[in-house]
């Protein structure tokens, strides 16, 4: 055998245990990914049984997450009427209520905790292009919503991600490799078994229609919620602009009524009333050119102290008061739910014997 022979066979030795040890490499990578995989899926199985497991983390926020699996098991693609905004509408509105004021209703809920008027408007277009049946939007909403549109981002989750788990119901397991955040997930997973409990109020609790009832007698130790800035992000107008001239020209119907705050409040941080002058003046003016209605919550139906757990939520008892009040009054426009067209209301033309607020 000459020299050039074995000089060859060597490096052929030497290219196949490369190549065997490349391919060792590569299965054992995987190997270990799935090995990985399973193991954090066994441990999110075992989580699931003892009743700690949080809502998979599209939106990294537990409030939303788990108002996304609530959805998921009751998506509303029957509903015909959408109550939209933060958590006072997720909090203060009883879709039973409305229900039982207006004939043919039928709510769903589609509030989430946090929002600015922006990403309000975020969620009610995604909610609009999912729901087809939906003919009457309402927007409870609250001065403390129209702050801060300019500084915080207008997208609350990944809508194809939320489309995927919500509407398409692919399989739960994945959106938690998908988002997976081991700080979070160990976060929420101490506190969520707590917070499904009625009572709190934090409570993750949520009637057949989405709602999030605040259904304890107790209440923060402080108003939460402390003096406005002298002036109102005017993004957060813009948006609402735009989310009515959506509805209007898909010949849908919307109120938007401004959510009532403490006395507390009040006497506190408005005691003239000039910042529910002011919002309302800024929701009219947005609304002059569609067909919406503007209704001043705060200043028709004045709720007791009692009625707050801080200075903007209500506990269950006075949501259904309040809702059956501001259903009562709006059911000549709200209860138009099955008819497909109705004649533009003007916001500062409503007429007075319907109660709705004027300029």
């Amino acid at each position: 055998m000459t020299d050039g022979s074995v000089a060859v066979g060597d490096k052929h030795r030497r290219e196949s245990t490369l190549e065997t040890g490349a391919v060792c490499y590569i299965t054992a990578m995987f190997l270990g990914i799935a090995a990985s995989i399973a193991v954090l899926l066994g441990t999110l199985i075992v989580v699931e049984y003892t009743g700690h497991l949080p809502a998979p983390p599209i939106a990294n926020n537990i409030c939303i997450d788990e108002k996304l699996a609530f959805m998921r098991q009751q998506p509303g693609h029957s509903s015909n009427l959408l109550v939209l905004g933060s958590s006072v509408a997720w909090r203060n509105v009883d879709g039973n209520a409305l229900m039982a004021a207006l004939d043919g209703a039928r709510p769903f809920n589609g509030g989430f905790c946090g929002l600015r008027m922006h990403q309000t408007e975020f969620v009610g277009d995604w909610l609009l292009d999912r729901l087809p049946a939906i003919r009457t939007v309402v927007i409870l909403a609250s001065p403390f919503d129209f702050i801060g549109c300019s500084v915080n981002p207008t997208r609350v989750f990944d809508r194809k991600g939320a489309d995927d788990f919500v509407f398409k119901h692919e399989w739960k397991w994945s959106f938690y490799l998908r988002y997976f955040d081991p700080v979070s997930m160990v976060r929420n997973a101490i506190h969520v078994a707590s917070m499904r409990r009625a009572g709190s109020l934090d409570g993750l609790t949520f009637t057949a229609h989405g709602d999030g009832p605040l259904d304890t007698a107790k209440s923060a130790p402080t108003l939460v919620y402390g003096k406005l800035p002298p002036r109102f992000d005017s993004l957060c107008f813009v948006a609402l602009k735009r989310l009515a001239m959506r509805i209007e020209k898909e010949h849908r119907r919307l109120a938007v009524i401004a959510n009532p705050v403490s006395p507390a409040w009040k006497a506190r941080f408005d005691s003239d009333g000039e910042v529910f002058r002011r919002f309302g003046t800024a929701v009219r003016s947005t609304l002059a050119e569609t067909g919406a209605i503007y209704w001043d919550g705060e200043r028709e139906i004045p709720m007791d102290p009692a009625a707050f757990t801080d200075a903007v939520h209500l506990r269950w008892s006075a949501a259904r008061e309040f809702t059956v009040n501001f259903a009562s009054s709006l059911g000549w426009f709200l209860g138009a739910a099955e008819q497909e067209t109705v004649p533009s209301v003007g916001a500062e033309a409503a007429d007075e014997k319907h109660s709705v607020a004027g300029p």
